[in-house]
């Protein structure tokens, strides 16, 4: 049986991204009773189930034994994070459960990427910009937020050490790049959501936060499809 085209599995992703993004965040973003309800979870965490549907086509054809499960575990773990962040307006415990949720989801990607190609020249980029990025929220932290968001910090960093050093300059390969590419966009989808929630308002900040962060879960499950692999950037 013919396989379905990339194009067309990432369909029902695409349509409840668009859903979400254009629709559900204009209609209920600013209707507290709306926006903190089962249907707000439901809507922010389809475009990622989808991608679970999509990952889960490629698992039985995949050359690296469990990448994929564990792309897959990542992505569920940001599902739950994305359900209790709906309610983090209204308790503290909800933010750190999604908190918590995040980060064993970045563990999952972390574990997926390996850690036989770690670079020390990545590493001297990624732990620079970690450091300066935690110096930059400290004056919005307070209490055990100061040690939640250190580890949250260092856990996305060593995810984006692993995935970029999968990258080889001399032999570009389109899975590879995806993956590196949708580990930098969750950081900067993170840091504007900390900067939004801790520092300042960021214009337009809950679209940013959202747009970068579906783009990057994206660009994590499109590591998983096979026929990339052959494929070389030039």
């Amino acid at each position: 049986m013919t396989m379905a085209p990339v194009p067309l599995r990432l369909f029902p992703f695409t349509v409840t991204t668009a859903t979400y993004l254009l629709y559900w965040i204009p209609k209920y973003r600013n209707s507290p009773n709306d926006h903190e309800s089962y249907h707000s979870v439901i809507a922010k965490c389809l475009p990622i189930l989808c991608l679970c549907g999509f990952i889960i086509s490629y698992t039985r054809n995949h050359s690296v034994k469990n990448y994929p499960q564990f792309i897959l575990a990542g992505l569920i773990f940001s599902c739950f994070g994305d359900a209790f962040l709906v309610y983090g307006h209204t308790g503290k415990i909800y933010f750190l459960l999604g908190l918590l949720s995040f980060a064993i989801g970045h563990m999952m990607y972390t574990i997926a990427f390996g850690f036989n190609h770690l670079k020390l020249s990545v590493l001297l980029f990624c732990a620079p910009v970690g450091i300066i990025t935690y110096i930059y929220l400290l004056p919005g932290l307070h209490g055990e937020l100061y040690f939640f968001c250190a580890l949250y910090t260092l856990l996305i960093c060593v995810m984006n050490w692993g995935a970029i050093s999968r990258v080889s300059l001399t032999d570009i390969k389109w899975p590879e790049l995806c993956g590196s590419l949708g580990a930098l966009v969750f950081y900067v989808s993170d840091l504007v959501l900390s900067i939004n929630k801790f520092l300042y308002p960021v214009p337009h900040g809950y679209y940013i936060i959202m747009s970068t962060y579906y783009l990057a879960q994206l660009g994590i499950s499109l590591s998983v499809v096979p026929t990339l692999s052959t494929k070389k950037l030039y």
